[in-house]
């Protein structure tokens, strides 16, 4: 790859293909094409994987994503794979749930990376309160799951930071709605399977009761994913951390509105080209009857258990 190609949506830095590629010691020509080599040689071995003909492109962010490491790259597409095989509900993408839910919740990965190249996941949910259920957070966490598969695809980037945009909510009642075992699952998906590297997870929000989200992510999350968690009850509190430039209007930011940018990605998601890859990727699962015997461990998921008695709540 020569460069990285024009993204509907997505906007890059000057230097982000070489500063990356420099940071993770891939300056040299031919040194990150040798890398993808092994990769897709070793890829196309495993006689587990239903898909073997992952692209170049896709090869080369998931080593970025592992900062360069073609080793932890070969666990992570394993992890992946083997999740979507495990949880396979969190990548059937459902444009009529989205569609149902619109006014519950906006997702979007935000246009512009930050001068080190992190992109910004933003998200908000709307109240009220009282009105959430376990319903809504799934299609949420779906659509999330949606969003992480095209950062895999089409972003180049050295990691995420999260901005949850929940000004209006009542904790008591939107944690008590919140379906535990699938937050559980879905921080999985994130950090183990795909394996995006959290700079930070910053809430906004006025509410004195926050701590209650606070402590139940701290503990979901490991404690180096746990020890970057923030919350910022002003606009000018979230705008010390992240540039106006990169933030929505919501924010007080210079780009659109989170629910319009929501909007903008669900056209580009449901594109021809997009729905093929989305569809694809969500077949590119394992047959556990042909992995090697004795390699399903805590080396490949994260987690004790067989295939068959693995309980992932």
């Amino acid at each position: 790859m020569n460069c990285i190609k024009e993204d509907p949506l997505l906007e890059f830095n000057p230097n982000t293909l070489v500063y990356l590629r420099r940071q993770y010691n891939y300056e040299k020509p031919g040194e990150m094409d040798a890398a993808i080599d092994v990769l897709d040689n070793w890829i196309k071995k495993q006689d587990h994987f239903t898909k073997k003909d992952f692209s170049r492109e896709y090869l080369e962010r998931s080593i970025i994503l592992v900062k360069g490491s073609v080793e932890r790259a070969k666990i992570q597409i394993d992890k992946i794979c083997t999740m979507r095989t495990l949880m396979p509900k969190y990548f059937e993408f459902n444009f009529d749930e989205f569609e149902k839910f619109k006014n519950k919740f906006s997702i979007a990965l935000l246009p512009k990376l930050t001068k080190d190249n992190y992109r910004i996941i933003m998200s908000k949910i709307m109240g009220p309160s009282n009105e959430l259920n376990s319903s809504i957070y799934f299609v949420y966490f779906k659509f999330g799951a949606m969003v992480w598969e095209y950062l895999k695809c089409r972003d180049y980037c050295d990691g995420v930071i999260f901005i949850c945009d929940y000004r209006g909510l009542n904790f008591i009642e939107a944690v008590s709605a919140l379906n535990i075992s699938d937050l559980h699952q879905i921080v999985t998906i994130v950090l183990q399977g795909f394996q995006l590297r959290v700079k930070g997870f910053h809430i906004v929000t006025e509410a004195n009761n926050v701590n209650i989200l606070v402590s139940l992510l701290k503990r979901v999350f490991p404690k180096k994913i746990a020890d970057r968690i923030y919350v910022h009850k002003t606009l000018e509190s979230i705008q010390e951390a992240v540039p106006k430039e990169i933030l929505t209007s919501d924010l007080g930011g210079h780009d659109l509105p989170l629910a319009k940018l929501h909007d903008k990605w669900v056209e580009v998601f449901k594109k021809e080209e997009n729905l093929k890859h989305f569809k694809e990727m969500a077949n590119a699962k394992t047959n556990e009857a042909l992995r090697p015997s004795g390699n399903f461990n805590e080396q490949h998921l994260g987690m004790p258990g067989s295939f068959r008695s693995l309980n992932v709540d």
